[in-house]
């Protein structure tokens, strides 16, 4: 197995841009976030590239195919991104989508997203997930949303809150905000892959108290978290003690204190079966063959969840190899 690094036709551009060549880290990703190949299965580019001068962080930069920027940001990563700090979205426009910031690949603080026509559509403010971890309580406050005219629709937290899809072309979700928590019942239609559910949900000081989806034949399933993580049997834990059993410390890299972790990527069918494995980054060839090998090899996952449906999900996790350890 051969570990690639797609470079796009824009990093030409790009590194003229930058002065100085740097190290790339570049893929083609589709609609679902997952590493392609091909230029033509792709939505967009992204590349991460070395901290800038006195910085820690590595740069993120994402692109529509057509060359004009859709995100930039900072990563603690260089492998794959763990976002840090402020992270800038724009629309296929090119005016902005979001201005956000992170800490450790999640949202913090304040985040504010835009209209397509550049009006300001809401203000949302990420706290502790420590505050509302026991309680279940969503992690964040809507303090202001707004429509495309200007209208305040929630102020100071009150109001009636009206979420879009990504393109603004339908509603996903409404209902009520107190103290900028969801309260009471909520409505909308989400889609899920290619298929599109009717969601019913009842909130309690942002809480939620219970989750219907009902699909076009009007199946009913029930919820009580939105998403839900794919996960191996027995938990992270279990997965590591599998490892632990299972890799086998290739010998050339062995005799050669070759040592490191193998960043990998893997996507967890809604069936709970693993396809599309890679190694994003390894210290050897030989270390990346056998991660996949023995992820390969290992018993189904419990797939995803997105409002109680199985989904197909992307996973990544690093694995350690330490010579003084075999």
């Amino acid at each position: 197995m051969k570990l690639k690094v797609l470079v796009p036709i824009i990093c030409s551009v790009f590194c003229v841009t930058q002065g100085l060549a740097q190290r790339q880290n570049s893929h083609f990703y589709n609609k679902r976030g997952e590493i392609v190949d091909t230029r033509d299965s792709a939505s967009f580019i992204r590349m991460i590239t070395d901290p800038d001068s006195g910085s820690h962080l590595y740069r993120v930069f994402e692109y529509y195919l057509n060359g004009k920027p859709k995100l930039t940001g900072y990563s603690s990563s260089f492998n794959f991104m763990v976002l840090e700090g402020q992270c800038v979205k724009l629309f296929p426009n090119g005016k902005r989508q979001q201005i956000a910031n992170y800490k450790e690949g999640l949202p913090f603080g304040d985040e504010y997203n835009y209209f397509p026509n550049g009006k300001v559509y809401s203000h949302i403010q990420y706290v502790s997930d420590e505050k509302n971890a026991e309680k279940d309580v969503n992690n964040f406050l809507i303090k202001a949303c707004l429509d495309s005219t200007g209208n305040a629709l929630v102020t100071n937290g009150y109001g009636y809150y009206i979420g879009y899809d990504d393109d603004f072309k339908s509603v996903f979700e409404e209902g009520n905000i107190n103290s900028g928590l969801k309260e009471g019942n909520w409505k909308g239609v989400v889609k899920i892959e290619e298929d599109s559910f009717v969601i019913k949900e009842i909130y309690q000081n942002g809480k939620m108290i219970s989750g219907q989806s009902v699909g076009k034949d009007g199946q009913i399933v029930n919820y009580t978290k939105r998403n839900v993580l794919p996960e191996f049997k027995g938990g992270i834990m279990a997965f590591y003690n599998y490892l632990g059993k299972n890799l086998k410390y290739p010998v050339y890299a062995r005799d050669h204190n070759i040592s490191g972790k193998v960043y990998t990527s893997f996507t967890v069918e809604k069936d709970g079966s693993l396809i599309n494995l890679r190694a994003l980054a390894s210290p050897s060839e030989d270390l990346a063959v056998e991660c996949i090998r023995v992820i390969n090899e290992s018993q189904k996952w419990m797939p995803g969840l997105k409002f109680g449906r199985q989904v197909r999900s992307q996973f990544r996790i690093p694995i350690n190899f330490n010579v003084s350890n075999y």
